[in-house]
């Protein structure tokens, strides 16, 4: 007896969500124009872990280089099940980081390899992680300050690198540092960043 030849099944097969899949192939042999028995096999369609990182910053003293608040990496796959490897700028592991989440405490890429432990099927996300540095001080300018109708302007002296935003008297933060129809009297100025790394505030 010898192999036969025919048709080679070369398909990629794929799932969607975390539902395990199936597909069954019918063969039937052939010789001479006879057909003899079809065979059905059956290949199971396992679903990879999709972790998923988002991008983020820490916040970092520029003058001592301390991170003084961290940024959280969350794969968004359950710990059950799973075995987690981070890596830091590409192939360096992280010694440690075996959790479905990282706190970063440093600026670069990270990566989360999420290997199933039932199956073997892996999956992979990367993320960037950011610096900013955080306003340290700013100064106020008020015009027509005995009046019902002053105007305030704020000006930052050491900016730092994030997207200031500006209050008056604990009100919602605006993009402008300037205040006007401000009323007469003692009022609390503070500075903030979008990214959460600077607060500052002063009475005038």
């Amino acid at each position: 007896m010898s192999a036969g030849s025919g048709s080679v099944i070369a398909q990629t097969l794929s799932v969607t969500g975390n539902v395990q899949g199936s597909v069954t192939y019918a063969v039937t042999p052939s010789l001479n124009g006879c057909s003899g028995t079809t065979v059905y096999y059956t290949v199971l369609v396992n679903p990879a872990p999709t972790p998923d990182l988002a991008d983020g910053h820490i916040c970092v003293n520029q003058s001592t280089g301390t991170t003084y608040q961290t940024y959280t990496l969350q794969s968004g796959v359950p710990a059950a099940g799973h075995v987690f490897e981070w890596f830091f700028n590409g192939t360096t592991p992280i010694a440690g980081a075996t959790g479905p989440n990282y706190t970063a405490d440093q600026a670069g890429t990270y990566t989360v390899e999420v290997r199933d432990i039932v199956t073997n099927c892996e999956g992979t996300a990367t993320a960037n992680v950011t610096i900013v540095y955080p306003a340290t001080s700013f100064v106020t300018t008020v015009t027509d300050a005995f009046t019902g109708n002053a105007t305030i302007t704020v000006t930052v002296t050491q900016p730092g690198s994030g997207n200031l935003v500006y209050s008056l008297d604990g009100g919602a933060w605006q993009d402008s540092n300037v205040f006007t129809n401000v009323e007469a009297g003692e009022h609390v100025v503070a500075v903030g960043d979008l990214e959460g790394c600077t607060y500052l505030e002063d009475t005038v």
